[in-house]
């Protein structure tokens, strides 16, 4: 995947990059990978806890656009 220009202050294979500038190259995917196994690994049920609180959240979101439309 080509790389997105990216403002001069901002590097490559991080995972800033993929989070705050939408960076999706090859680098930056394995840098926000491993972020996030390594958060995971520090306290599993807190993230666990996290998605499935975000998740119920995305899906209410999404049902009230849904009806909505």
């Amino acid at each position: 995947m080509p790389k997105l220009e990216l403002p001069s202050f901002v590097s490559h294979g991080t995972s800033n990059a993929y989070t705050n500038y939408g960076c999706r190259c090859d680098p930056c995917r394995a840098a926000h990978s491993l972020y996030r196994s390594e958060r995971r690994a520090r306290d599993p049920q807190k993230y666990t806890d996290y998605m499935r609180d975000y998740m119920r959240k995305y899906r209410a979101r999404k049902k009230a656009a849904a009806e909505a439309s």
